[in-house]
């Protein structure tokens, strides 16, 4: 038998104000995710920016990469020639990463700013799905993906027999790396 609630009486001739309390989360993780996820996956759907929030969020629980969000899409090594390789391409590649909200046109012999509605709607997708994936609000659909890559390139170390394809959202194929025993 289940306990009864327990009994709270408010006053009827004054107003009652209830806050739920949003989870805290913390703003610099929060702005390394939702940054990785705008140049990572920013031309997929909202479905595809999910699975690549679910890798990195899914990388923070295992020994083998850094514990936090930040030190996840930071992170880097060296091949054995001393190039730098990073785990998020865009991270290591010299670009300004600034999102390009505006563009600039030429109208009539002069430049204007316009906004550039594509990279606003993924920079506002990117900013829904960083906020779920951080309050825990995406159901794994992957079963721990800890890897992917875009379907056009073929790096070496997915032929490897450890890395078990998952699926394929978008224009990303997504791995599990059964050497780091999670359960998939």
């Amino acid at each position: 038998q289940t306990p009864a609630a327990p009994t709270v009486l408010l006053p009827k001739d004054k107003p009652v104000l209830v806050v739920i309390a949003e989870p805290k989360i913390d703003e610099a993780e929060f702005n390394c995710l939702r940054t990785n996820l705008y140049h990572e996956a920013g031309n997929q759907s909202r479905h595809g920016m999910e699975a690549v929030a679910l890798v990195t969020i899914t990388r923070t629980r295992t020994k083998h990469y850094p514990s936090t969000v930040c030190g996840v899409v930071k992170a880097f090594t060296y091949t054995k020639r001393g190039h730098k390789v990073c785990q998020f391409s865009w991270y290591c590649d010299h670009k300004d990463h600034t999102p390009k909200l505006v563009r600039l046109i030429k109208f009539k012999g002069h430049t204007r700013r316009v906004p550039n509605l594509e990279e606003i709607a993924a920079w506002r997708t990117a900013t829904l799905v960083a906020r779920n994936a951080m309050e825990g609000k995406i159901k794994d659909f992957l079963g721990h993906a800890t890897n992917y890559h875009a379907t056009y390139v073929h790096p070496g170390w997915a032929k490897d027999k450890r890395y078990k394809v998952l699926a394929q959202v978008g224009s990303h194929i997504f791995y599990h790396d059964i050497a780091l025993k999670l359960k998939a």
